[in-house]
Order: C-alpha cells, then sequence, then structure tokens
C-alpha cells in the first residue's frame, strides 16, 4: 500500500514539474521582457547633447545632466519568513499492550501534525557575456515538534519482538502509562545558478538536512515510582547533490502579482545512528543497544508561490511546498526490531516521510 502511495507521489510529482517547465517555457517566448530588464529610454529634455561652437568649426559637447547611469551587473535578493509544516502521519507501532493483547498505546497517538520554524536564503546574480549566472544560500528548519499521550491501566504489558520485557500494574496499583514524541528538522543547501532565459533559472548544488527523533515511553505507578522507561533515538545526517529549476509563470518580478515555482530532485548519503535504551526504573539502565549505517537517500522538493511586488525593491509572497524523502529512520519504525539484549545491535528500520506546508515572507532585492 504504501509502495503504491510513493510511486503515485512520484509520478504527480514529475507531471507537476513537466508542466512546470512548459508553462514558463511558453510564457517566456511570447510575453515582453520582465520590467526589471528593461532599459528606461533617455529623457530627451534632460538626456540630449547640444552641440555649441566656439569660433568658426569649433564643436564641443556640454555635459550631460541627469543621464541614466548603465545598471549594476550585481543584483541581491534576501528573503526571510516564518514556516509552517505539517509532517505526515506515524505508521501503526503497537507501544503497549495489556495482558489479554489489547492495545493500550500506538505510536499513531502521537502523531506530530504541524511545526514552526524559519525559511531564510541569500542571493546574488550577476549579468555577464550575454546571460546570467547567480549563487544562493538556504537554511529552513523546523526547531521542535512534539506530541505526548496517556492512559491509565491495571495490566500493561511491554512486549518488544514477541517477548514480553514486563508486566505490571494490578486494579490496586494501576499505572500510567506515557508516551512522547520529539522531532526536529533542519536544511541548510547551496546552489549555483544559470539563466537560460531572464524568466528560467536552473541551478546545481549540495546539500545537507538533519532529522533528530526521541520516543519517550514511560509506566509510571500511580505512587510515583517508575518500574519501566524506554528511550528511542534516531539521527539522519542526509548529505548529497540536487538539480532543480525555477520559473515565473505570469506577471513582472517587480511589479504587481506574479506566480512562480520550483522543483528540486536530490540523492544523499544518509548516515543513520539509532539508540535504544531500557531502564528498570528511573535511575538505572537494564540495557542498551545501538544501530549505525549508511543508506542512499532520494529527496525531492516542489513548491508554488504567488508574490506582490510593492516596488522594484519590497515585495511579500506567499507559497505552499513539500518535502518529500526516502529511506529515513524515525524513532517509532525502530520498536519492532529493537534489540534490548546487553551489548544489542539492531539494523535501523527506514521508511518514507512527506513534509508540507506553508511560507509567507518578505523579499527584498537591491
Amino acid at each position: 500500500m504504501r509502495v503504491m502511495r510513493v510511486s503515485r507521489f512520484l509520478w504527480a510529482l514529475f507531471i507537476c514539474l513537466a508542466l512546470t517547465l512548459g508553462m514558463s517555457l511558453i510564457k517566456a517566448e511570447s510575453s515582453e521582457p520582465l520590467a526589471s530588464d528593461v532599459t528606461p529610454p533617455a529623457d530627451s529634455k534632460k538626456d540630449m547633447v547640444v552641440p555649441t561652437g566656439e569660433g568658426t568649426g569649433s564643436v564641443t559637447e556640454r555635459p550631460v545632466i541627469g543621464a541614466t547611469q548603465p545598471p549594476s551587473p550585481f543584483s541581491w535578493k534576501v528573503t526571510a519568513g516564518p514556516l509552517v509544516l505539517h509532517r505526515e502521519k506515524n505508521d501503526k507501532v503497537t507501544l503497549f499492550t495489556d495482558s489479554t493483547g489489547a492495545e493500550l498505546l500506538n505510536a499513531r497517538d502521537l502523531n506530530l501534525g504541524f511545526g514552526c520554524g524559519l525559511d531564510s536564503s541569500l542571493g546574488v546574480k550577476v549579468r555577464t557575456l550575454g546571460t546570467a549566472f547567480g549563487a544562493e544560500v538556504r537554511y529552513f528548519g523546523i526547531y521542535d515538534w512534539s506530541q505526548s499521550d496517556s492512559t491509565l491501566s491495571t495490566t500493561a504489558v511491554l512486549n518488544r519482538n514477541g517477548t514480553t520485557i514486563s508486566y505490571f500494574g494490578t486494579p490496586a496499583t494501576p499505572v500510567y502509562i506515557t508516551g512522547k514524541y520529539e522531532s526536529g528538522l533542519q536544511n541548510v543547501e547551496g546552489n549555483l545558478s544559470w539563466y537560460p532565459i531572464e524568466r528560467i533559472r536552473t541551478f546545481i548544488g549540495v546539500r545537507y538536512i538533519h532529522i533528530d527523533e526521541e520516543l519517550k515511553d514511560e509506566s509510571v505507578f500511580t505512587s510515583g515510582f517508575a518500574p519501566l522507561a524506554e528511550n528511542i533515538t534516531a539521527t539522519n545526517n542526509l548529505l548529497g547533490g540536487q538539480l532543480g529549476v525555477e520559473g515565473v509563470f505570469l506577471g513582472k518580478t517587480d511589479d504587481g502579482f506574479s506566480i512562480d515555482g520550483w522543483a528540486k530532485v536530490g540523492y544523499f548519503d544518509n548516515d543513520i545512528s539509532t539508540k535504544a535504551r531500557l531502564g528498570v526504573n528511573v535511575l538505572s539502565v537494564a540495557s542498551r543497544s545501538t544501530s549505525s549505517e549508511d543508506k542512499g537517500t532520494l529527496g525531492t522538493e516542489f513548491g508554488i508561490g504567488v508574490k506582490y511586488a510593492f516596488t522594484r525593491n519590497i515585495a511579500i509572497s506567499a507559497r505552499y511546498q513539500l518535502l518529500w524523502l526516502d529511506k529515513v529512520a524515525f524513532a517509532p519504525q525502530q520498536v519492532p526490531v529493537v534489540n534490548y539484549s546487553p551489548g544489542g545491535r539492531f539494523n535501523a528500520a527506514t521508511d518514507s516521510v512527506l513534509y508540507q506546508g506553508g511560507w509567507i515572507g518578505l523579499i527584498l532585492s537591491f
């Protein structure tokens, strides 16, 4: 089922990219040049060169007053604003059951939902040799997603990989079963750009994505004693390269409304580190197990936005964007494979994930 869902998503992304390129090229070829590239005509009164004669046959030029200066070959663009991303639901993974096998807590009860962060970039564009090149750096991050849930049970059981690790709780001494899930996403990238035509930017670059995860499960007696505390962490460090294209579909970039969009695809080496710890109480540790491995990860990003330019230098923009990553390790996915034998190791479980949401921010050009 998940494979079918991922395949449909990739096909949809491919179609969107094709439409993006097609619309951009058609619009670029059929429309007038962007306002930012049109050199204003000289004022016939201010910029006219008037010859004067000084003596017979002598002609000199008066200084030109108010003449238009040639445009600078460099232009800069700064964007910054709040970013809100939604992470898709966790897979169904049972965390706690009761003595009859009925589920008490599932990873689906700990869905992260929306998180808020920052998305900002700095870019430069250089016009030379009859074309234009550029460079940019971009950062975005959701600093902390967090979700928790709890339930009260008299016959709670912790079962891992078909083995009952602990049984606790009685009608006389019920326990609180608590789960807490935290995650963070950080992205840094640098790209070199080329503008085949003014409305289209193609680029190649390097990208680093960091995903940090922690899942905490606890069973706490109503008396306050904690007989069991489970902690699972998963860290993903993705480093690799990407290709992309960005285009202006409609409008002018420095006058009123315009619509633009972009698409990226990248391949990364994902350095995965996972750890699991089981404590018999809050002070002592019964066992630890770890996993460390590298996986090749595919990533795609797509976005579309609407911008309104107040002046040539100031604009506001709102956009929708999504980021899809394959073969990433998340803390709940480690529950079915974790090995709690002393000094044990396990192979990390990986899955795909989709982040999507909106951004609104300010764009300064100079």
